[in-house]
């Protein structure tokens, strides 16, 4: 569905219309062909797709007081569209959405809203030993705690001269509870997804936080990018 932002006529175009998908690059506004994309139906989906079905019939079953502590969140909760504008979102999406992503990696479902101290992201790197130029890993500076987990998202093997990886990242490894800094070997895990690495391309990674007391993902600052050797 095409999404737009009026002025005089149109001011900015966002999303697909009769075959045609309006975006912005860095310098201009664009209009391509819509490419359906491949839908492999993998058991990650189908699994996300049920726990979306459990708590959109689970909002129901919630007390009043519940959905309006769920609706008070939502309004001090604030999101952004495809244009970067802010707006609030709703209790019942942000009550989905924080039950789903907590579940999605080990939490436990969440009956009402959190309030608690925003939990700090580990800073990360990503290193690159002389040694082994076939190692991939994340290291973090800081311990994870037994109620936090890092999710750990990489691209596939792109060109070294392309940089815009918007929605090319897919999760490949999740950890929780590191008691002290440490080097998380990524390897195994990403081979799986993508292949064995190959000389000339580059990978982009990046981590998130999810804490099932804290309930809500928090992002790490800029992707990491590694060129394989």
């Amino acid at each position: 569905m095409a999404r737009h932002k009026l002025s005089a006529m149109f001011s900015d175009l966002r999303g697909a219309l009769n075959g045609s998908k309006f975006s912005k690059g860095r310098s201009c506004h664009t209009l391509t062909n819509k490419v359906k994309g491949s839908n492999p139906q993998s058991a990650t989906q189908s699994a996300t797709r049920t726990l979306f079905r459990q708590f959109t019939t689970a909002w129901k079953g919630l007390t009043d007081d519940a959905r309006a502590a769920w609706n008070q969140a939502a309004q001090e909760t604030s999101k952004s569209n495809a244009f970067g504008d802010s707006y609030k979102t709703t209790g019942h999406k942000l009550f989905v959405a924080q039950n789903v992503n907590s579940l999605q990696f080990g939490g436990i479902a969440i009956p009402l809203p959190v309030v608690d101290e925003i939990p700090t992201m580990p800073n990360f790197s990503m290193p690159d030993p002389d040694s082994d130029p076939q190692t991939l890993g994340i290291a973090f500076d800081t311990a994870i705690q037994a109620d936090e987990t890092i999710v750990i998202a990489a691209t596939g093997q792109l060109s070294p001269g392309k940089s815009n990886v918007k929605g090319l990242f897919r999760v490949i490894k999740t950890v929780t509870g590191i008691t002290t800094p440490a080097v998380i070997d990524c390897l195994p895990e990403y081979t799986a997804k993508f292949g064995t690495l190959v000389a000339g391309k580059k990978i982009h990674m990046q981590a998130y936080m999810v804490s099932s007391l804290k309930v809500t993902k928090f992002k790490a600052g800029a992707a990491l990018a590694k060129a394989i050797k």
